[in-house]
């Protein structure tokens, strides 16, 4: 495996591990309890946390860096919530951020542009 390869994996592993961590404290968990509902130890749970995991996750992320595409194309379960949207743009932005740098100041400065609609309520 390529070594560029292998430090985008570790640096995505991390974010994951990171927002693994958040939302389980954004819902009062202990690593503990998450483990019990995932039915993991909780060393397992501290390892998804600091960005470690196994060789399927590895070999899901090298599948879908082959194809251009994010995890999310590859395990669509058909949820389209707001945060799911809000993820997938951030990704594709990310992605084509590196080609184009000023992309995302001119993608911030359209958004901030748009008039904010208000709610019938």
């Amino acid at each position: 495996m390529p070594k560029a390869l292998r430090k985008k994996e570790r640096e995505y592993l991390k974010k994951v591990g990171k927002r693994i961590e958040a939302l389980r404290k954004s819902l009062e968990m202990s690593q503990d309890d998450l483990a019990e509902k995932i039915g993991m130890d909780r060393g397992t749970v501290a390892n998804l946390e600091r960005g470690k995991t196994n060789s399927v996750f590895a070999t899901f992320f090298r599948v879908a860096d082959a194809l251009n595409v994010s995890l999310d194309v590859l395990f669509d379960t058909g949820r389209n919530t707001n945060s799911d949207i809000c993820t997938q743009i951030m990704f594709e932005l990310e992605k084509h951020a590196e080609s184009n740098p000023d992309l995302l100041q001119r993608m911030l400065a359209f958004l901030r542009g748009i008039p904010k609609v208000k709610s019938g309520k």
